[in-house]
């Protein structure tokens, strides 16, 4: 590759920063600009000196200053730098000796720094530092670590300063910190979770983040159970995304389990320098189903793949339990989930349909929520105004889902191939009224009537032969603590089969999910399974049913692992408590009673 010279900042953005394009390491620009400023300085100066001499240099706009990235709106040039500097310092070519002084090397002054030579540095040490941990792995460990406990401050700065890190805890972790030892990398991390501005495509659900403040190397463990001396870094803040842990002290050392390669990945970018490799994520079908990413795969018109196994480590049932839902619904053509709020009865119902077909296409479903004033018009077809004032024949959601289903279901039989097969969920499905909504096709929808013979002429379009085909599956979903509705149609309660969903605190696949994928403590996940494990058994001995228990989503993705007892109690205070205020409703007593069960 030619060597390119760059008069600033704007011009090199424009161009290739790197021959070798998949290290991603945008900081590599620096490398030049700051051994060039230690120069001009007289060979050392502090990060903000440097910094200051190379906005002159560079002639950087207010722009380029001042641009953030992140949640906490980390200041991107002075990251950048620290990131580059460390480098520096591994190339021997800046002394790191000295905390809080950049200080340049006569290799550094004799160098001659092209965009290919920092290029060629940053592979070096890519490869040095891998090479290091391959070589150490059976005795370096890697640790991330919280820096603020209960309602503490966040105590990075003064951990930099005074070189330590320190477990803010009397009576937790003290066996974990031990093991800790001279050589170990150590970096300070906090977690939180984001919906917007994403560099890859979430679908608006919640994704996990973690910030990486700072790193280092731990030099002497204390062995009280609380003080490491560590020598840090220079302090520099980067966003990692989905692979995060919000324990105070989370070991990433791979350990020959199937987390070991997302684990590499975040040692590479953590203490590396590398970025994040999004879309390696992305591909895995864990990361894929939790964020609900229809990817196609780049040379053909196929989904990614979503079997039983994927849909067992997102639902909390067993194999058994799964089998006969399963059967049910190919077996009856529709069903309901019934269950309490919080027991995931819509999640469930698009996973198991995926599972189904063994693919994630959100092609072939759709999802609507009944209420009282849903009809038949909105369902199936019925005239609407127009843009012009004038009443037109439009079709419902379901007529169009029925007619997409009945094509593929007829152009395979000509094909003589299996059908691909459709699904709708119907949120709620006891709010609507389901003779009014359904109408004529309230006999249709029966499992043995899904044929051509059983055709009939619709309402608004009597000059249609109407049948819903055998490939499209119905699933509805109902909340049995709803005690202002009716009971459900029993025409339509003979065309359905019921089955319940029960609140999860007594399986113990919840307990680890909040353990290994949540990143909750182990003695905080226990403690919430038993509080509602007897708070659920108080409320069905009271209600002599189950009708009105507490589910266990109220917990997924809701816990913030740095503040877990002030998020758990928002959440009792805010979701929790309002519910048992209306399943108690005047019985102060009652409602006390209920509320010291899950008191932390």
């Amino acid at each position: 590759m030619k060597n390119l010279e760059f008069k600033n900042f704007v011009e090199f953005s424009d161009n290739a920063f790197l021959a070798n394009k998949k290290s991603n390491a945008y900081f590599l620009r620096w490398f030049k600009p700051i051994l060039e400023a230690l120069k001009e300085m007289g060979g050392s100066a502090t990060p903000d000196e440097v910094k200051r001499k190379i906005i002159e240099n560079e002639k950087l706009s207010e722009e380029d200053i001042k641009e953030v990235r992140g949640k906490s709106n980390v200041n991107k040039l002075k990251n950048e730098l620290a990131f580059a500097r460390n480098y520096l310092v591994y190339e021997g070519l800046i002394d790191g000796s000295e905390r809080g002084i950049w200080k340049i090397t006569e290799a550094g002054r004799n160098i001659k720094m092209t965009h290919d030579e920092a290029s060629r540095v940053f592979l070096k040490w890519v490869s040095k530092l891998k090479d290091r941990r391959d070589s150490s792995s059976r005795s370096m460990n890697y640790w991330l670590v919280g820096a603020s406990w209960d309602s503490s401050s966040d105590q990075t700065q003064r951990f930099i300063e005074e070189g330590i890190w320190q477990n803010g805890y009397d009576n937790r972790y003290i066996n974990i910190v031990n093991k800790m030892k001279p050589g170990d990398k150590i970096a300070i991390k906090t977690s939180y979770t984001k919906t917007k501005e994403i560099p890859f495509e979430n679908n608006g659900r919640t994704v996990s983040v973690m910030k990486i403040k700072c790193t280092g190397t731990v030099i002497e463990n204390l062995n009280d159970g609380k003080n490491v001396k560590v020598d840090w870094d220079e302090p520099e803040e980067r966003e990692w995304y989905m692979f995060t842990g919000r324990n105070t002290i989370w070991n990433i050392t791979p350990k020959e389990d199937k987390d070991d390669w997302m684990k590499e990945e975040l040692i590479k970018f953590v203490f590396d320098g590398q970025e994040q490799d999004y879309q390696k994520f992305i591909n895995d079908p864990y990361w894929n189903n939790r964020y609900n990413i229809i990817l196609k795969n780049e040379k053909s018109d196929e989904f990614i793949s979503y079997t039983k196994e994927e849909f067992l480590k997102e639902v909390f049932m067993d194999d058994e339990q799964y089998d006969i839902i399963k059967n049910t619904l190919i077996r009856k053509k529709n069903i309901i989930f019934q269950g309490v709020p919080g027991v995931g009865k819509t999640f469930c119902a698009k996973r198991l349909f995926f599972s189904i077909i063994g693919k994630k296409d959100d092609t072939k479903i759709k999802t609507i929520q009944f209420h009282q004033s849903y009809c038949y018009e909105d369902f199936i077809q019925g005239f609407r105004p127009n843009k012009d004032g004038k009443f037109e024949l439009k079709n419902g959601i379901f007529y169009n889902l029925v007619k997409e289903a009945r094509e593929e279901y007829e152009r395979a039989e000509r094909e003589k191939r299996k059908a691909l097969e459709y699904c709708i969920v119907i949120d709620e499905i006891n709010r609507g009224n389901l003779s009014k909504v359904f109408g004529e096709l309230m006999m249709l929808i029966e499992g043995d009537k899904r044929k051509k013979e059983w055709a009939i002429k619709l309402t608004y379009s009597p000059e249609e032969d109407f049948y819903i085909p055998k490939n499209l599956y119905i699933i509805g979903t109902m909340n049995t603590a709803d005690r202002s509705l009716t009971m459900i149609d029993y025409a339509l309660r003979r065309r359905f089969s019921f089955i319940t969903l029960n609140p999860a605190f007594e399986n113990k696949k919840l307990e680890n999910y909040l353990i290994d994928d949540e990143g909750i403590d182990y003695e905080f996940a226990t403690k919430i399974t038993q509080m509602y494990i007897q708070l659920n058994r108080f409320i069905k001995d009271t209600f002599k049913n189950s009708n009105f228990t507490i589910g266990h989503s109220y917990f997924i993705n809701q816990l913030d692992r740095d503040k877990l007892e002030s998020s758990y109690n928002e959440i009792v205070e805010y979701d929790i408590k309002p519910l048992l205020e209306e399943y108690f409703f005047g019985e102060e007593e009652k409602i006390d009673e209920a509320l010291n069960k899950i008191k932390l």
